[in-house]
């Protein structure tokens, strides 16, 4: 009810699910969201963030605020539209600031609104599997790894060997 109306207030139609139309599907604490687009094309959390970051950019924006585990791709996107991603975790007090007022970087129900306007604002409020198409390729792996000893001091050696980024984990 809540995302049908705030839909409504950022000018998009909500309507049944029929094919040919994006449907948007808000996790059950409402903290993250999915979509599948017109061509029925299944759009994880992680992806939306990297259509947000290129929407807002697309938009004007200069810079938009990430999740630490947001995909590298935001970063690829951001490079190729002039913009910034500050990311918590990593960019300090900037990206505090930024992440106060930036509420649909972690809340489903405002990153729909959020990503609605910014398509109509663009142009593409009835094209999302097209909007979707222009991004980079975009591909996830992820392996979990048991380690012999102290997390910290396996991530503290990583960052040091091989400039590993810590903060949630680490990224090589």
């Amino acid at each position: 009810v809540l995302l049908r109306k705030g839909l409504s207030w950022a000018g998009a139609e909500a309507c049944p699910q029929a094919k040919g139309t994006m449907e948007l599907i808000l996790s059950e604490d409402g903290f993250t969201l999915r979509a599948v687009d017109e061509r029925g094309r299944a759009w994880p959390w992680s992806m939306l963030l990297c259509a947000l970051t290129a929407a807002e950019l697309r938009c004007g924006g200069k810079s938009v605020v990430l999740p630490y585990d947001a995909p590298l791709l935001a970063e690829r996107i951001a490079l190729g539209e002039n913009g910034t991603i500050y990311r918590l975790e990593r960019d300090g007090e900037d990206a505090r600031q930024l992440w106060r007022v930036s509420p649909w970087c972690r809340d489903g129900l405002t990153l729909a609104l959020r990503l609605v306007s910014k398509l109509k604002e663009l142009g593409k409020a009835e094209d999302m599997a097209g909007f979707m198409d222009s991004l980079p390729e975009y591909h996830r792996f992820e392996q979990v790894v048991h380690l012999d000893g102290p997390e910290t001091a396996v991530l503290r050696q990583l960052s040091l060997d091989r400039d590993a980024e810590t903060g949630s984990g680490g990224r090589l």
